[in-house]
């Protein structure tokens, strides 16, 4: 860790540090499993090449080092508005089929959102996907509120995206009524 703030740190300031997530003896070797945390998102990568592991004051030989990018972040928004009524079963099956087609392991939530703001229960692909049969289309387009909530969930979370299923404008602002 001293080591890799020398090397990426500002004089003075530490960044970052390695926080170690499995070990496992394999007999005539191990593995062992690592994050390297950069707050400023520096991309570094550890090699066989720049990276040293000692054991019991000896030099480790390594094998191997597989770089395995952490999984993404992300809230879908969803306009369930009455607009959207004729198109809600597609609108649902793209939001599936795009959860389906995340990395294991990615933080997911989704927001519903008609005249009300409503967050749907889960936060794993599979819970989430099947919970979408909750929604149904019906009331005004509160776009702008639901925005602001997934944000909100994607406050402190590692690689946050946030995509948004929607028709049309937040008509709960200029007075058009519902859709």
């Amino acid at each position: 860790y001293a080591t890799l703030n020398n090397i990426y740190a500002e004089p003075g300031e530490l960044t970052g540090g390695i926080e170690f997530l499995e070990q496992r003896d394999l007999g005539a070797t191990a593995s062992l499993s690592f994050l390297v945390e950069d707050p400023k998102k520096r991309d570094i990568f550890p090699t066989k090449e720049n990276t040293t592991i000692i054991e019991g004051g000896q030099k480790v030989k390594l094998l191997d080092i597989t770089r395995q990018v952490s999984p993404p972040s992300v809230v879908l928004v969803l306009d369930s508005s009455g607009s959207m009524k004729n198109e809600m079963k597609a609108t649902l099956d793209a939001a599936k089929k795009f959860i389906a087609g995340l990395p294991d392991k990615t933080f997911v939530k989704a927001v519903d959102f008609d005249a009300e703001v409503k967050v749907v229960k889960g936060d794993t692909k599979e819970a989430v996907a099947n919970n979408l049969s909750s929604v149904t289309a019906g009331g005004s387009t509160k776009l702008f509120d639901a925005t602001l909530k997934g944000l909100e969930l994607l406050e402190g979370k590692d690689r946050p995206a946030l995509v948004v299923f929607a028709d049309g404008a937040d008509s709960s602002l200029d007075g058009q009524g519902e859709g």
